[in-house]
């Protein structure tokens, strides 16, 4: 018991410490800004150029772009460009968790599957509408619910932001992602093990740690490299028109580009807060 506290006791020391240090080397990292930023020196000129890089980065998407090379077949375009029959939508229907949080419409997947006999021609319509080249926006309001993840929550980054959308407009999404099921091992490489089914996620995480260990083993004259990329909330982060080009450049045909595009662009958002709806936030960006 009293190792475990002496332990315990240097762990915490050793803690502080090195937050003294990466404290001390942050205000050492900005010496040479507060003596040269704004002064026509060298330095001042290498953050200029490199700051322009970052900015004029939109060259060099269209560039990694040009790169791609068409990868879904004929057969696999002419599927997905089919028209969405009562069978599929009927199966898309009845695979929605039922008793989900209720969106704008007040209505969850349970009426749907309780009352199908009655609603199923006015849904089969509706969604033959969308198929056809219809607007979503009528149909695509969605509401923004923050989640604490824990107690006494005061920060917004502690919250979690759950979108809850129509019914009717997840049927028609639920059924274009069981179409792309289908044909998605075309495009997504196998060294991925994400978004086909089968494949897991936690996957990568054996395959890092497999990684490491050969790396602590086996000695290279030239050593080895470890990287580990974070991308923070990379979802609302994507632009529209990169995820328009990139789908194009894989070989989706226009139609259906379109339609998935028409899902994306169509969104408004409103804020439940304490069981009231506030405002309209139309996005230029990001993906639910």
């Amino acid at each position: 018991m009293g190792s475990w506290k002496a332990i315990h006791g240097i762990e915490c020391k050793l803690e502080k410490m090195m937050v003294k240090d990466e404290a001390y080397w942050k205000q050492r990292s900005m010496v040479n800004w507060l003596k040269g930023g704004n002064r026509n020196t060298k330095f001042y000129n290498w953050k200029a150029s490199s700051r322009k890089q970052m900015v004029f980065c939109g060259s060099t998407v269209d560039q990694v772009i040009a790169c791609l090379q068409p990868q879904l077949s004929q057969c696999a375009c002419r599927f997905l460009d089919e028209a969405f029959t009562s069978e599929k939508i009927l199966k898309a229907v009845f695979d929605m968790v039922p008793t989900k949080a209720l969106g704008p419409d007040g209505l969850p997947a349970l009426f749907y599957h309780k009352f199908w006999d009655i609603v199923w021609p006015k849904v089969i319509a509706s969604l033959a509408y969308f198929n056809e080249g219809g607007s979503f926006q009528c149909v695509n309001d969605t509401l923004i619910c923050l989640i604490p993840k824990g107690p006494s929550v005061q920060r917004i980054i502690k919250y979690l932001p759950i979108s809850i959308c129509n019914v009717i407009y997840k049927i028609m999404a639920k059924a274009m992602s069981n179409r792309l099921q289908c044909v998605i091992g075309e495009v997504v490489l196998d060294s991925q093990s994400v978004f086909i089914p089968g494949r897991l996620i936690t996957d990568n995480v054996n395959i890092g740690h497999e990684c490491i260990q050969v790396m602590q083993t086996k000695r290279r004259k030239k050593g080895s490299v470890e990287l580990k990329l974070a991308m923070s909330k990379a979802y609302n982060r994507v632009e529209w028109c990169f995820v328009e080009k990139i789908m194009l450049k894989l070989g989706f045909s226009e139609r259906w580009v379109r339609l998935v595009m028409r899902c994306v662009s169509t969104v408004t958002y409103s804020f439940l807060v304490n069981v009231t709806v506030y405002g309209t936030v139309r996005p230029n960006r990001g993906l639910r």
